[in-house]
């Protein structure tokens, strides 16, 4: 189970969305007299001297923490590649789509939440975020390694 290679691919993957869910700030909004984070636990508008003024809770972690599971479910169900395969790539289409919410809201962060700001910076959260999906592409690759071996060794018998 930990000997395979995919299983340490998801388990950096796992470390680093761990690590997003210390409330890591993931995008930076800066302005003239303030400045938004966003974390997975929401916005916060600070002042210059980093006192916040004001919070915007959003629930985002929970996504996070549904990678988690599913990611500790098909290192565990190792015996079926099949259902394993399965989960990479449920895992994989997760990890994508949080990528794309988070993309559109560096993009259009102005328009959808009516927010002030001058400049945009991507923070450390995000890159965190980034290295999580490039370990579950790794380990899905060497589920599909290991179910195209298998299958050649069935041809054989």
């Amino acid at each position: 189970m930990i000997q395979r290679i995919q299983s340490l691919y998801w388990l950096g993957a796992a470390i680093c969305l761990t690590f997003l869910n210390f409330g890591v700030s993931v995008l930076n909004f800066n302005g003239k007299d303030f400045h938004y984070e966003f974390s997975l636990f929401g916005w916060k508008k600070m002042d210059a001297t980093n006192k916040v003024i004001g919070e915007n809770d959003m629930h985002f972690y929970l996504v996070t923490i549904l990678i988690f599971a599913f990611i500790i479910q098909a290192i565990f169900s190792y015996k079926s590649l099949k259902r394993q395969l399965k989960l990479a790539n449920l895992i994989i289409y997760l990890h994508a789509l949080v990528i794309l919410f988070l993309v559109s809201v560096f993009a259009f962060g102005k328009k959808m939440f009516g927010l002030e700001y001058d400049a945009t910076e991507v923070s450390l959260g995000f890159y965190a975020l980034f290295i999580s999906l490039i370990f579950s592409f790794l380990a899905t690759q060497g589920v599909k390694k290991d179910k195209k071996l298998l299958d050649s060794v069935d041809r054989i018998r």
